[in-house]
């Protein structure tokens, strides 16, 4: 009797109150867990190549700037430096092909051995990027305050044929310093002096920062230029950086929410086999419990339970007070 009492009032339960309903909804809520994690983790190679896109950026900047500096010292070999014209001379050329490096590298992607920066996709290979594109290869100057004019004092129309070339100019430009500059021998050596009383003036080699105009391109503005278009070109791999965070940003708020939902929803299932109160306060217990009905009256309805056939009700017994509540049970 109980056996078959039980399977007809599982047969007879509303869809959220089986077993499989709960099965599935657990489903749905391990896989959401997994999907929390694992749907943004998709993105986290792009977040990575951003940062790096960023550094090679900078790099190539700060090459630029301090090749700039390297030259005038070179030219002058004053002593003001500190640094023999041999040492001057490699860190210059070594700042020169620091900057092939990283604009490369930002480009199409590479090793920066000087700060073990690995770009796995350049630049030129993204997708949305249409700013950069514009700032690197299109006309004009949008690094500048005034983007109509794109002029220069020395080498005129270096700036207005986009960022990639101008730096490209930079670099030919240093490397007609390197061969016309370069040590020769006889040249003074003030590495090992350690006051600036000993800075020592050519006027011959000053006027060379002026006569010449490739130096004087490098030095015009010191590097600003190129500078402002590099920062310029980081500022727009940081914005993709910030993209790439917003959308992994919302797919977890997305798919958090969607897990509250899964978790919320299910009804807990009733450990108590089905009730269903009567005016007569007549109870249906098929595994003979008992309940105290406590003004649950045909609110049970509304969850789902239904009515036992009218064979199976019997009057309650006097219950203890111990006896938990309908209510405290479900």
């Amino acid at each position: 009797f109980d056996d078959v009492l039980a399977a007809r009032t599982v047969a007879k339960l509303a869809w959220f109150f089986r077993p499989v309903a709960h099965s599935c909804a657990l489903v749905v809520v391990l896989a959401l867990c997994c999907c929390v994690w694992l749907v943004p983790l998709r993105n986290y190679a792009e977040m990575v190549n951003a940062a790096c896109l960023v550094r090679a950026a900078r790099n190539a900047g700060g090459n630029l700037v301090l090749a700039a500096f390297l030259t005038r010292e070179m030219i002058l070999n004053d002593g003001f430096s500190r640094m023999d014209k041999s040492t001057m001379y490699t860190r210059l050329d070594r700042a020169r092909n620091g900057t092939i490096t990283a604009i490369n590298a930002m480009r199409k992607g590479g090793f920066i051995a000087d700060e073990s920066n690995t770009v796995q996709t350049g630049a030129d290979s993204l997708g949305g990027m249409e700013a950069y594109n514009r700032i690197m290869y299109s006309a004009g100057c949008p690094w500048r305050a005034n983007t109509s004019d794109c002029s220069l004092d020395t080498w005129e129309k270096a700036e207005s044929e986009g960022l990639y070339k101008l730096v490209m100019h930079q670099v030919q430009a240093l490397s007609f310093m390197l061969t016309r500059y370069g040590p020769k021998g006889g040249d003074a050596d003030y590495s090992g002096t350690g006051s600036f009383a000993t800075v020592t003036v050519d006027p011959a080699k000053v006027t060379i920062l002026t006569d010449d105009i490739d130096a004087r391109f490098i030095l015009e503005d010191q590097a600003s230029h190129a500078w402002a278009g590099l920062t310029l070109v980081a500022r727009e791999f940081n914005a993709e950086q910030n993209g790439i965070m917003a959308r992994m940003h919302q797919e977890i708020q997305t798919f958090l929410s969607l897990f509250i939902v899964a978790v919320r929803a299910p009804p807990t299932q009733w450990s108590a086999s089905v009730i269903w109160p009567t005016s007569t306060n007549r109870i249906c217990c098929p595994r003979g419990w008992a309940f105290r009905l406590s003004g649950l009256n045909n609110s049970a309805a509304r969850l789902g339970l239904l009515p036992c056939p009218k064979s199976h009700l019997w009057d309650s017994p006097p219950l203890p007070a111990s006896t938990p509540s309908l209510a405290q049970i479900a």
